[in-house]
């Protein structure tokens, strides 16, 4: 048996093009979101960045530049719920992933983090929204 939810509307997927640099060193944790370089949805390219209302996952691959107790966790929105790819208290990582949801209302997509060291987002990062554009 399979579900399959109704559609509202477009799905717009964001995605990162580019490497970006975020955060600090461990004593200093900082927050604030990621640009997203391209937009999709099922009917071609969007030349701008939209807003959009449902359901948004966001994945988020990184790795630490510093090496001090590295912990990033990131959602779509502030509003979302925060996901975190290894805890605070290991010393260094090579890789991590975190996944993050959150529901849209009118919201520009986009991904807000917290970080408590210097850490490199990943080039392959994206935002999905299943809903439509506000």
């Amino acid at each position: 048996m399979t579900y399959q939810p109704k559609q509202t509307g477009f799905f717009i997927v964001g995605i990162t093009t580019g490497q970006q640099n975020v955060g600090s060193v461990a004593t200093n944790p900082s927050s604030g979101t990621i640009s997203l370089d391209t937009f999709y949805t099922s009917s071609g390219a969007l030349t701008s960045t939209p807003k959009a209302t449902g359901l948004a996952i966001s994945e988020t691959r990184t790795d630490s530049i510093s090496g001090l107790s590295p912990y990033f966790s990131q959602c779509p929105t502030a509003s979302g719920g925060f996901g975190a790819d290894c805890p605070s208290r290991l010393i260094t990582r090579g890789c991590g992933v975190s996944l993050g949801t959150a529901f849209y209302n009118s919201n520009t997509v986009e991904i807000r983090y917290n970080t408590y060291d210097a850490d490199r987002v990943l080039f392959d990062s994206y935002c999905a929204v299943f809903g439509g554009k506000s």
